[in-house]
């Protein structure tokens, strides 16, 4: 495990498989980091293939940094994915990524397209009910806290697709740097990546 400061955070990221295999950077869903279930098997099993796999806790997910910028949480991932592999001196990627990281994946593509070979993606999520779905998950709550209580009510957070809590308790950098970000710009990038829920 590696880690390198990308836009101002720490991304912590690892590499698994032969050096000059292809380079696959796999992409769990949720807020969920490397280390999420099943994430690891995959990875270690596409490298049994000959597939070099860039595993990395995105910002937001599990040991990184997190960080606040973008038009969405998947505009903000996808740049950092494009500052990393340019710190790692990697030219070009086979996307791949599950339901979250599905999102992140398609809008990497979107705007790296130089550096994707190829896009895999599953479970993705369409349509405006989904679209909305998702938004009461990874926006609606961390709006209604920090309106109630500020910052320190986001700290206290937890959810199923992965919470802002545990990514204080696996780095505890966060809880300043959220504290830092202040009540105020926190509720302003949230308002921004819940627009980018809306169809």
């Amino acid at each position: 495990m590696a880690e390198v400061e990308v836009n101002g955070g720490v991304v912590v990221y690892e590499l698994i498989g032969p050096p000059d295999g292809e380079v696959l950077v796999l992409t769990p869903g949720g807020r969920f980091g490397k280390d999420y279930p099943g994430v690891r098997p995959l990875a270690q099993a596409l490298a049994e293939g000959g597939k070099r796999v860039l595993l990395w806790d995105r910002p937001n997910c599990g040991r990184s940094d997190i960080q606040l910028f973008g038009r969405s949480e998947s505009h903000m991932r996808a740049e950092t994915l494009g500052r990393l592999l340019d710190e790692l001196g990697i030219d070009r990627v086979v996307a791949v990524g599950g339901s979250g990281g599905a999102r992140d994946m398609v809008v990497f593509t979107m705007l790296y397209p130089g550096k994707v070979r190829r896009l895999a993606i599953w479970c993705i999520v369409g349509g405006t009910f989904s679209t909305m779905s998702l938004a009461g998950v990874y926006v609606m709550p961390e709006l209604r806290a920090v309106r109630a209580g500020g910052v320190e009510a986001v700290l206290r957070l937890s959810g199923p697709a992965g919470s802002w809590s545990d990514l204080c308790a696996v780095n505890p950098r966060n809880a300043d740097r959220l504290r830092a970000i202040g009540d105020e710009e926190f509720e302003r990038v949230m308002t921004r990546w819940l627009d980018a829920f809306i169809p």
